[in-house]
């Protein structure tokens, strides 16, 4: 190759490579040029888009999740302010997947984030609703920490359900006497906490509260006859499946519903309220044994004179007593059973009696699952 011939090469390299800087510089000004173009046309778009009432916003996010109700006020401030007025907070571990633990890390991180969120509104000093569903590992620190957040702010209806993985078993949580003494509840939903008379339990005062419902609580008789007691206002009760008892009495003249499932433990059932409207007693529908000593430790004593509903489900008892002259329906569901009871005894009068105690005026309606109680029962 000449020397003539290499220069001119070399100078077409040049000659392209400068083009070719040329040309990117040219592209990156385009690209700047389109992305500030673009940034306008959505600045112009947004600007130009009505907003949404309100109370619009405000219904869409009380349709949503807590979790999802949060993810959506990043629309906006607009959005963000509207979702801080929503008086309910609603948290659901089982909403997340995967590794437990490091699922309720996620989960417990995001619960703390939310209430910080809350925590700036200083101007809202109340919440109609708030709802705990997690796993307890043992630690208490946010549970502690939902439960001051949702007495500070006085809430209405409170819901704590908490529970373990069926490979791991922890002392269950002990309900802090400042949920108990709560002015502003009026309703309360505990699920796998303890209610314990200890130190520190001197009263519970629920002045408002109207709805209770007990599931799977281990709670001791006197802090039961506390907790009965400190609701004056109280209409609906629910007891399902309480340990730590062996004696349950209620007593409450405001009381109009009242559900109690006994499940297989054994304790004794006394109930006086004069204005129950409505009554549902559930035992263990496989009882085991049917025999007299048991039924008598699970003796169930009611005194309603203005009952108008019943209902029982389980096995037939024969300490049990019913005093409702106004009752007008009953439903009775009696299970299987369990040994040769009946065999011994295919006309037992005391069957009978406690049939008896169901004197309804209207409707009555009698399930078996025996085939021969069924044919006893139509002799």
């Amino acid at each position: 190759m000449s020397k003539e011939t290499a220069r001119r090469s070399k100078a077409e390299r040049k000659e392209d490579k400068t083009g070719s800087n040329n040309a990117n510089m040219d592209n990156n000004l385009n690209m700047e040029d389109k992305t500030q173009e673009y940034q306008e046309q959505y600045a112009a778009m947004v600007k130009s888009t009505p907003e949404l009432p309100d109370l619009v916003i405000y219904q869409i996010l009380q349709l949503l999740s807590t979790r999802y109700a949060i993810r959506a006020s990043i629309l906006s401030k607009q959005w963000e302010r509207v979702w801080s007025l929503i008086p309910l907070l609603d948290f659901d571990e089982e909403e997340q997947h995967g590794d437990h633990v490091f699922q309720h890390d996620k989960f417990e991180y995001f619960v703390t984030n939310c209430l910080r969120r809350h925590e700036k509104d200083h101007k809202k000093e109340y919440l109609d609703k708030f709802r705990l569903r997690t796993r307890y590992y043992g630690y208490e620190n946010l549970i502690n920490q939902c439960l001051s957040f949702a007495i500070w702010k006085n809430v209405k209806q409170l819901d704590l359900s908490l529970y373990t993985t069926h490979n791991l078993s922890y002392p269950l949580y002990n309900l802090p006497h400042t949920v108990l003494n709560a002015k502003s509840l009026t309703s309360l939903n505990l699920e796998s906490v303890a209610i314990s008379w200890g130190w520190g339990f001197q009263h519970v005062r629920l002045p408002s509260l109207k709805s209770m419902s007990l599931k799977e609580v281990l709670v001791d008789e006197f802090a039961f006859v506390k907790l009965i007691s400190g609701c004056p206002s109280i209409e609906s009760l629910s007891i399902d499946s309480c340990g730590g008892l062996s004696r349950v009495d209620v007593s409450s003249s405001s009381l109009k519903s009242l559900e109690v499932i006994r499940g297989f433990t054994e304790y004794e059932l006394t109930v006086k309220a004069a204005n129950l409207e409505s009554f549902r007693l559930g035992d263990s529908v496989h009882h085991v044994g049917g025999n007299d000593d048991f039924n008598e430790r699970r003796g169930t004593i009611i005194e309603t004179p203005k009952l108008r509903s019943c209902e029982f489900i389980g096995y037939w008892q024969t300490g049990f007593s019913l005093n409702a002259p106004k009752l007008s329906e009953a439903t009775i569901i009696l299970g299987d059973r369990a040994d040769s009871y009946f065999n011994t005894f295919p006309h037992n009068p005391k069957m009978r009696n406690f049939l008896g105690q169901f004197d309804c005026s209207g409707k009555m309606s009698l399930h078996v699952m025996d085939a021969e109680v069924f044919i006893w029962l139509n002799y």
